[in-house]
């Protein structure tokens, strides 16, 4: 198993969605 990628993947998908929460308290 390569948790290094799995790792990378979760905190790229948690990154994205605190983008999104921030866009989504602006409009």
């Amino acid at each position: 198993m390569h948790m290094a990628n799995y790792i990378m993947k979760l905190a790229q998908n948690v990154k994205v969605r605190q983008r999104f929460d921030l866009l989504s308290l602006f409009f």
